[in-house]
């Protein structure tokens, strides 16, 4: 998760296969309707779930929209929350994403070595 917005940070620890985008649960109901998404929950595995989900693919990547995003841990499940936001202008339009050490912080989060080695890369910049 997240290998787009590293990369936007300058962190290139992996290739990006897909963007990532969360949304609040309106916002995801307004866009998947114009996207002419089914809004369908995601499917959920031992680790992630999202309340809504769906896969756009009008873009040079697949692009994962997710709401209601959550992360297992021994306590229960977590829903994620980026505190920051932080701009990116580009030649399509402006894009949103987390400080680049909160989304270091949230890939930590996810304890799998993909997301560590994005981790350590955001933290180095």
């Amino acid at each position: 998760m997240s290998s787009a917005a590293a990369a936007l940070h300058g962190a290139m620890p992996l290739p990006v296969r897909d963007v990532d985008v969360l949304l609040g649960e309106k916002d995801a109901v307004a866009l998947f309707g114009s996207l002419g998404l089914p809004l369908s929950p995601g499917v959920p595995d031992d680790r992630f779930s999202s309340r809504m989900f769906a896969t756009w693919m009008g873009a040079p990547l697949p692009v994962d929209l997710m709401a209601g995003f959550s992360l297992s841990k021994p306590e229960g499940w977590r829903l994620v929350e980026p505190r920051t936001r932080e701009e990116v202008a580009l030649p399509e339009g402006r894009v949103y994403m987390p400080s680049r050490l909160e989304l270091a912080d949230i890939l930590d989060s996810f304890d799998r070595p993909k997301d560590r080695v994005r981790s350590a890369t955001l933290r180095a910049v």
